[in-house]
């Protein structure tokens, strides 16, 4: 049985760049998705869905400003997954940073995921960008399993230490 996502738009699947206002249409959605991300990362008491929301009215701006691309996934109009990307200096290079990435687990591993990133992909080659770059926690080893699947290589690892200090 082939469970893939039809990507030529039949059966109510779209893929597309989100204007604006498909942000606004979509932004319940949205900042479930956000959110969703944060529990991943263990954000949760740091990260509170009232924060989500105020990403997604972000990210909307940015969209509008044409700082930012979102590329979403909709099957028979419910927002199934989207990208946030914007243009990032790293190190002397010029590249696209994925800032979210999310698809909703009912519509996990039907290729949206790697559509999405491939157009992330064709929207930095309109930049004249070339590479992406990506955060994602270590335990997410799924999210880890697509992007090497896609060409992603660890690049480094991040490192955090939380102190402690009367006080504060």
């Amino acid at each position: 049985m082939n469970n893939r996502i039809n990507r030529n738009g039949m059966g109510g699947v779209r893929f597309l760049k989100l204007d604006p206002e498909t942000c606004k249409k979509y932004r319940d959605t949205l900042a479930e998705f956000y959110y969703g991300n944060m529990i991943v990362a263990s954000c949760i008491g740091k990260c509170e869905k009232e924060h989500a929301y105020r990403k997604i009215e972000e990210m909307t701006a940015y969209v509008g400003e044409g700082k930012a691309a979102v590329f979403g996934c909709v099957v028979n109009d419910e927002l199934a997954g989207y990208l946030w990307s914007y243009p990032f200096d790293f190190r002397s290079e010029h590249r696209l940073y994925v800032s979210e990435f999310y698809v909703s687990e009912r519509f996990r591993r039907q290729g949206i995921g790697s559509e999405l990133l491939r157009m992330a992909e064709r929207e930095a080659e309109e930049l004249g960008i070339r590479a992406l770059y990506l955060h994602t926690e270590p335990a997410n080893k799924e999210a880890i399993r697509l992007y090497e699947s896609e060409g992603y290589r660890l690049e480094r690892a991040q490192l955090r230490k939380e102190l402690t200090h009367s006080g504060i």
